[in-house]
């Protein structure tokens, strides 16, 4: 038997034959056992599908089976000799993994690298996590078309790129009327391309489907909305999160996560906000901001607070950024006002007290008196608060500052 074309696919692995050819795909490992559909094709390039087969490729016995019931259909074919090649060479590739390499320390750009700079983090997992209504997923929208759009707005430079948005919680229609609006709301005069995908089961089971997409379609930012129904199972369970993080860094790209937080925050002032599900979801992402909205005001408008909660691949944005969400007869627009964080007393409860100063001193320099009374706070912590964060804070004389 002469060896076949061997060629990795995104989804897993081809054998070709002139007579034949065989795709191994949808391989999962399971108590040491490794089970993989196999799908077998006439030879040539655009052979009609024979016959389809998901079982245990580790086992002499399935193998056996399987080529037994493409001999009843077909007898001219060795098909256990194709069939033991495929699986045999699939489970040497599944063992090999990803290769090893040198890395020398060599001279090169240090900086960080970002989609859009600071919200975020070229090649990287990062989160939005909220509570519900928090405007979470219009923001991860609203990022799909700038970024799709590329150039400068919201006080954001956006570089275009492909994006793919992965729908857990809403339809098709209700997404293009979203960014319709979107469109309609920045004026920017353009149709939006974003691939999109209405998703029904867990993402770890559809990640062969998603990564021949992201490699289709040349996706660099890949939008999962929401996690909580992405995980499958349980979101609190080591075992679903694993397989989830597991597929989403397969795809070799930045991925956005849009996340919840538990239904019944009880959180002292100060205390530090994290997702559903326990600290493995918050461990595992490189970069997470926290957002909360306001209350409407009396026109309407509400003001999303985006508070950086963790960076581990480069300095953490320190200051809160505030998106003004505004609906006029069904069109949504965003606008930028990190100020008018200050003017909402359930934006500001939450935040630790470093923030709330910060926040404070965005419309000016304050003494130290002035913000204690404005923050209901004691006078010794915002002085020691202000002391201790040298890097955000500057003196001048009796009153205090942003740096920068």
């Amino acid at each position: 038997m002469d060896d076949p074309h061997f060629e990795r696919m995104a989804r897993g692995y081809r054998f070709a034959w002139p007579d034949v050819v065989l795709q191994v795909s949808r391989i999962r490992e399971e108590k040491g056992q490794h089970r993989a559909r196999v799908t077998v094709l006439e030879g040539g390039a655009d052979g009609a599908a024979i016959d389809t087969h998901t079982f245990t490729i580790d086992s002499s016995v399935s193998r056996s089976s399987f080529a037994k019931s493409l001999h009843d259909k077909q007898n001219s074919i060795p098909w256990r000799d194709y069939i033991d090649a495929a699986c045999i060479r699939t489970l040497l590739e599944e063992e090999r993994g990803e290769p090893f390499v040198l890395v020398t320390g060599a001279p090169r750009d240090l900086t960080t690298s970002y989609l859009v700079r600071p919200l975020l983090v070229r090649n990287a997992l990062n989160m939005v996590f909220g509570d519900g209504e928090s405007g979470k997923s219009i923001v991860a929208q609203a990022l799909a078309y700038l970024l799709h759009h590329g150039g400068r707005q919201l006080g954001f430079d956006f570089e275009p790129c492909n994006v793919l948005y992965l729908d857990y919680e809403t339809e098709q229609e209700n997404f293009e009327k979203r960014i319709a609006g979107l469109a309609e709301g920045f004026g920017l005069g353009e149709v939006a391309n974003i691939h999109y995908r209405r998703c029904l089961q867990p993402l770890a089971d559809d990640i062969e489907d998603i990564r021949q997409m992201v490699l289709d379609f040349r996706i660099e930012l890949v939008i999962v909305d929401s996690y909580g129904m992405a995980v499958g199972g349980d979101a609190i369970g080591l075992t679903e999160q694993r397989a989830l993080f597991a597929a989403l860094r397969s795809l070799g790209v930045t991925v956005l996560g849009v996340h919840h937080e538990p239904v019944i925050v009880q959180r002292e002032r100060g205390a530090k906000p994290t997702p559903y599900g326990g600290r493995y979801w918050f461990n595992e992402h490189r970069w997470i901001w926290w957002v909360k909205a306001s209350d409407p005001d009396d026109s309407g408008s509400r003001t999303i607070s985006l508070h950086h909660t963790k960076a581990n691949v480069g300095p953490r944005w320190r200051r809160p950024i505030g998106l003004i969400l505004t609906w006029k007869d069904d069109v949504p627009t965003l606008t930028r006002d990190d100020n008018r964080i200050a003017d909402s007393p359930e934006l500001t409860e939450k935040m630790n007290l470093k923030d709330r100063i910060a926040v404070q001193l965005r419309r000016g320099k304050l003494s130290v008196k002035t913000i204690a009374e404005n923050l209901d706070a004691k006078p010794d912590s915002v002085e020691k608060s202000l002391k201790r964060n040298r890097t955000l804070f500057v003196r001048t004389g009796d009153e205090w500052g942003l740096l920068g």
